[in-house]
């Protein structure tokens, strides 16, 4: 599987998103967006920021788009390294 590192405020940007808010919501007192944002991720999925982190930087290299040949539907979801097999995929309008 290849190695990725989301960057830090894309952590945060995508963590603000899942909670339904703007990053600056969370902005604490030191100006950082730590405590707030990752207390409340946690209040709401009870997923940590280490743990957080790691599922997200597991999952970015498995994102694909692909036409079924058969169909020739437009899918995009999650697929094995090698991009033959979806393991959660879902139909993109076009």
């Amino acid at each position: 599987m290849t190695k990725f590192k989301a960057d830090d405020l894309e952590i945060e940007e995508l963590a603000a998103f899942l909670l339904g808010e703007e990053l600056d919501a969370f902005i604490d007192v030191d100006g950082t967006y730590e405590y707030k944002l990752w207390l409340s991720f946690w209040e709401k999925f009870g997923v940590d920021v280490d743990d957080f982190v790691r599922t997200v930087n597991m999952l970015i290299p498995l994102i694909n788009i692909g036409r079924s040949p058969i169909t020739n539907t437009l899918y995009k979801g999650f697929s094995n390294s090698d991009g033959n097999l979806w393991l959660v995929k879902m139909k993109v309008e076009e």
